[in-house]
């Protein structure tokens, strides 16, 4: 809860605003397409949420990934609230990670912590979990 606060609770710097301004003297406007998890660019004065993309998503929402994919806002006392998964994998376990094609595939636990294909190469993933068992990670 208190990254959530720190990402939620310290205003945009003055950066946000400078580059807003100069895009609203574009002939096109602004808009920006981040990565950024913060909000910042939805609280820029002038800017708001009809001109930012958050290709990741944002700490100031939630999205249910299980059902209909419905999308809506949280605050620092929902964030408390939420049971975490302890994430306790050991080398050598056998998970299940999710691909690209939202397939869950079987997977291991490599010495370092990494996840790997069960022929040993590292795997790039969108989720892991114990076969069967609860998502401990999902991006």
């Amino acid at each position: 809860a208190s990254m959530h606060q720190c990402y939620t609770a310290c205003a945009p710097h003055a950066g946000f605003q400078i580059l807003a301004k100069w895009g609203s003297c574009l002939k096109f406007g602004f808009f920006s397409v981040t990565s950024n998890i913060d909000g910042h660019w939805v609280r820029t004065p002038g800017v708001g949420p009809e001109k930012v993309w958050e290709i990741h998503g944002v700490v100031t929402h939630m999205q249910c990934v299980e059902f209909d994919g419905r999308v809506w806002p949280v605050d620092n006392a929902q964030i408390g609230e939420l049971k975490v998964p302890l994430w306790d994998l050991a080398a050598g376990e056998g998970v299940e990670v999710l691909d690209h094609r939202a397939e869950w595939l079987p997977a291991e636990v490599g010495e370092d912590g990494v996840i790997l294909s069960l022929a040993g190469s590292r795997l790039k993933t969108l989720g892991v979990r114990r076969p069967g068992g609860a998502d401990l990670c999902r991006v």
